[in-house]
């Protein structure tokens, strides 16, 4: 389906729309406008390629890397619903999503727990650790709805460099987590993913947005360092993309829902015996109770960063979260407490210690650095990470060109 949509869009030149750019984003370009988000300039209606203009071919584009000097190069090739734009009233950075009410009861949900969660009390909470929508815009003519967010970046985007930075980034996916649950909301898709970080104390400029995420970086685009580091800044992590959630009115009326294999990774209790974790492997119609599903899927995520390594006392509680059987795995509320139990016994020596790679450039299991970076690429960068430590240890950690 994806590679459907990222085919060249009929009669465009080369470097042009995408089919799904012309029928989506091209077409509600003034649309959007008219409600006061602006688009870039690749989607406004009569666009002509700034390469063009300048007498640029569109393969010297990319074989030279010049991606910063014709920006409108750049298609959105990876997440087709979701575009970046400039609220016109005061130039913030916003994200927007398209969602289609009538088509499941998937883009039903995500709109109920989204409003839930951006409106008060829930709003202003302290432990709503999710990403709070900014409007609403209906599309009636387009049968489509858009909802707007702040642009956030990626959690590890930039890496953390000491385990004390970890500590924050658990406490409050734990916190967030048990406030969703004290909400009789699940998730359902908890990864790596979706979880966003508020950017505004290390970014307070802003940043191009077609920058963010290194496992999507194959631009030569500038992204401006850091103002600061996290540990001298409140950072915020939250939670996004509730198309997989579950929304109970009480909880005295939670109950068990049948699998329908949305989220992507499958727990044990709706997961085809002897498969993998990954979906499709999950048994559609089976009963499960989704939030000790969340409880594993968290776990899932710790897990996969190798946080059991980095912070060791982490270990009881993530294999607790993460027991086969979901009637063993603790509550949300029990899991943070246990956390904030472990947390004072963590020795200063082990905070400053540099964390997990997984945790400090998003080295991911293999699967996903496949997915992601490509086997030659993920190969690459290791190699690299090893003769640069060589480098350093051989020149006393002082760099210089010359042995």
């Amino acid at each position: 389906m994806a590679e459907g949509l990222n085919v060249l869009n009929e009669g465009e030149p080369p470097g042009g729309l995408t089919k799904w750019e012309a029928t989506a984003w091209r077409r509600l370009y003034n649309r959007l406008h008219a409600q006061g988000y602006q688009l870039r300039d690749r989607y406004r209606p009569g666009w002509i390629p700034s390469w063009t203009e300048k007498g640029v071919q569109f393969a010297t584009v990319l074989e030279r890397h010049l991606e910063s000097e014709f920006e409108d190069a750049i298609p959105n090739d990876e997440s087709h619903r979701v575009m970046d734009a400039t609220r016109i009233a005061d130039g913030s950075q916003v994200i927007l999503k398209i969602l289609v009410p009538s088509s499941a009861d998937k883009e039903e949900d995500e709109l109920t727990a989204n409003r839930l969660l951006s409106s008060e009390p829930a709003a202003s909470h302290p432990h709503n650790h999710c990403l709070r929508m900014l409007e609403e815009i209906d599309l009636d003519d387009f049968g489509l709805q858009i909802i707007v967010f702040p642009l956030y970046r990626p959690w590890f985007d930039p890496p953390l460099h000491l385990v004390a930075e970890v500590i924050p980034f658990v406490d409050q996916l734990l916190e967030g987590l048990s406030f969703l649950h004290d909400l009789n909301i699940a998730h359902g898709d908890i990864k790596c993913l979706n979880v966003l970080m508020d950017p505004s104390p290390l970014y307070p400029r802003g940043f191009n947005p077609l920058k963010i995420g290194r496992y999507a970086r194959p631009y030569s685009l500038h992204d401006p360092p850091p103002e600061c580091t996290r540990l001298s800044a409140k950072m915020r992590y939250v939670y996004i993309d509730f198309g997989a959630c579950q929304i109970f009115d009480s909880a005295e009326a939670r109950a068990a829902v049948p699998y329908k294999g949305k989220g992507t990774f499958v727990a044990p209790e709706v997961r085809v015996a002897g498969s993998t974790d990954v979906i499709g492997n999950g048994v559609t119609g089976r009963m499960y109770d989704p939030f000790p599903y969340d409880i594993w899927l968290l776990a899932k995520l710790f897990i996969d960063l190798g946080l059991y390594k980095c912070i060791a006392a982490m270990r009881p509680l993530i294999q607790a979260m993460y027991a086969d059987d979901p009637a063993s795995r603790p509550t949300a509320r029990q899991c943070l407490d246990g956390f904030r139990a472990i947390v004072p016994t963590i020795s200063w020596g082990m905070l400053a210690r540099i964390p997990n790679p997984m945790v400090t450039i998003y080295f991911t299991p293999r699967s996903w650095a496949e997915a992601f970076m490509g086997p030659r690429r993920a190969a690459d960068a290791k190699e690299y990470l090893h003769r640069l430590i060589d480098f350093l240890v051989r020149t006393d950690g002082v760099p210089r060109l010359e042995l």
